[in-house]
């Protein structure tokens, strides 16, 4: 396990964002305004200069050409994609000759993949992950080493494989939830802890009695990005008519139900773009849509769940150590699976 170590320092401190532009669940622009977080709650949040009582802080954040948006959430990714992510298909959905090969993976392989995929889509502003993999202890470990918080579920065929599951709950803490998504369908009266998920196919998925839309399928439900390059940009062009709130929200609600983007007294979860100059340039903010947002575009700053994950562009869970070690591990794995999925492709 490659990681920087966890700063108490910067999950605990009062963190002030100034002179920033906020994108509001509705769709709007409002602004230049601010928003403070306090032992990782919103404590202010509002339009023009903090007042007197919000300007109390450790570490002052945002500046002109900054936009923040509530941090996006993702359902159902398949995060050991990553290392095959050149294989997947433009509808950004595994076909089963890259799942075979997720399959085969060992566990240190399935936290390397899983950890450079977290990363990357921290800075693409990911701030929470819900997640399927049959190596799900693995993907925890991961999704916790990128400073993010979630949801695993264990990928199983039938209902009783899930006491193979059942201890793992004990090391994972409160950072991730562990359910389980199994691929055929089993009576509503089975209950799993955490997340119950029915995927009949790549299309037709049910988690909490709610339909999932993976990128690249039509219908209307909670979008999923599955593959995890799928950007929050290409999500909210791609599905705009449902609206920002809900593209937004819903992914997030899969595991926290209460969840409610930048509210007063809220956990934060937060995504800060510098949208000042390309490629995220956006011109000016005052005129500008949230949709706008470019697939290029990186978090300056990342707020998961209250915690500091990225700051100035910089990664405050993982170093350079990490992306060194991921490349020796997951060269085996290229090797392995290149020729079944060139003959594929």
């Amino acid at each position: 396990m490659i990681a920087v170590a966890r700063s108490e320092a910067r999950m605990g401190i009062a963190t002030l964002f100034v002179d920033v532009y906020i994108v509001n669940s509705n769709g709007s622009i409002i602004g230049p305004g601010y928003v403070r977080v306090s032992d990782g709650v919103i404590s202010h949040i509002g339009i023009g200069e903090p007042p007197e009582e919000a300007q109390l802080a450790e570490l002052v954040l945002g500046g002109r050409g900054r936009l923040l948006y509530p941090g996006f959430g993702a359902a159902l990714v398949y995060p050991e994609t990553y290392i095959l992510r050149d294989y997947i298909n433009g509808d950004g959905l595994p076909d089963k000759s890259i799942l075979e090969c997720i399959k085969e993976m060992n566990e240190e392989e399935a936290y390397y993949s899983s950890l450079m995929a977290f990363y990357e889509m921290s800075l693409a502003g990911y701030t929470r992950v819900t997640a399927l993999s049959p190596h799900p202890s693995a993907v925890a470990r991961a999704l916790k080493e990128a400073g993010l918080v979630g949801a695993v579920l264990a990928l199983v065929e039938d209902a009783s494989k899930l006491k193979d599951f059942s201890g793992l709950k004990r090391d994972m803490g409160n950072e991730v939830v562990l359910g389980a998504a199994i691929t055929r369908p089993v009576s509503s009266e089975v209950l799993i802890e955490g997340i119950r998920c029915i995927v009949e196919d790549k299309c037709n998925i049910y988690c909490n009695d709610r339909i999932i839309v993976p990128f690249g399928c039509e219908g209307e439900g909670i979008i999923a990005p599955v593959y995890p390059f799928v950007t929050p940009s290409q999500i909210m062009q791609k599905y705009r008519a449902q609206g920002l709130l809900s593209l937004i929200r819903d992914a997030h609600r899969l595991i926290s139900k209460d969840y409610a983007p930048l509210d007063k007294g809220a956990r934060a979860h937060i995504a800060v773009y510098d949208v000042s100059e390309p490629p995220s340039w956006i011109g000016p903010l005052e005129l500008a849509s949230p949709y706008m947002l470019t697939p290029l575009a990186r978090a300056e700053t990342l707020v998961s769940e209250g915690r500091l994950v990225i700051d100035g562009g910089e990664h405050l869970f993982l170093g350079p150590e990490a992306s060194e070690k991921a490349m020796e591990v997951l060269g085996d794995v290229r090797r392995r699976c290149s020729k079944r999925l060139n003959k594929v492709w």
